[in-house]
């Protein structure tokens, strides 16, 4: 009972901790907003290299440059750039070893398939061009190959088909007979 007190009576103090944030001059939300977008570039440095941390600093960027001339914001502006390019460079890397990786344990047509689309979109990113071009090599490779055994099957099916028919028929038992003769084997011939 004495803790519901407690939990009520605070509930009004929060209230009016939130009227008075509203009745902030323009110069205290600058140094809250400074402070605050302060805080989140300096936790960047230990979030993993994403997409997201991409926008992370572009959202930054963005937020220092609302700032204006406020203290060094516009340095602040510089900053997120450089870190954005360096953290841009760092993604294409990441995303080439990745692909690196995976091209030595591709077996399938859809695996090279999918790594030749991501070295395309490495752009000139190192050899990635010569990457996506041996997955296309290897891709065409691939489908001359299972082309050809398509065309030996049925090839084999075929041959099958025309000796069974030929066995089948008169003249067909009649030559092999004559060839089953010759061997010694006329007996089996029967």
């Amino acid at each position: 009972m004495a803790d519901d007190k407690k939990l009520v009576e605070k509930k009004p103090v929060a209230k009016k901790k939130v009227a008075v944030t509203n009745k902030l001059s323009k110069e205290e939300q600058l140094e809250q907003l400074y402070q605050k977008t302060i805080a989140v570039f300096n936790s960047m440095s230990c979030m993993t290299v994403t997409k997201s941390k991409l926008d992370m600093y572009n959202h930054l960027k963005n937020e220092f440059g609302s700032l204006k001339d406020y203290k060094d914001s516009e340095e602040y502006v510089k900053k997120c750039k450089e870190n954005y390019e360096e953290t841009e460079k760092m993604l294409i890397q990441k995303e080439y070893d990745y692909c690196c990786r995976h091209l030595e344990l591709a077996k399938t047509e859809k695996d090279y398939s999918e790594l030749s689309q991501a070295f395309k979109t490495l752009l000139d990113y190192k050899d990635s061009e010569e990457l996506a071009q041996r997955c296309d090599k290897i891709l065409k490779s691939k489908a001359n190959k299972m082309k050809y055994a398509v065309i030996r099957k049925s090839g084999v099916v075929l041959a099958l088909l025309v000796l069974v028919l030929f066995a089948c028929t008169k003249p067909g038992r009649y030559n092999v007979a004559r060839v089953f003769n010759k061997l010694t084997f006329y007996q089996r011939s029967a």
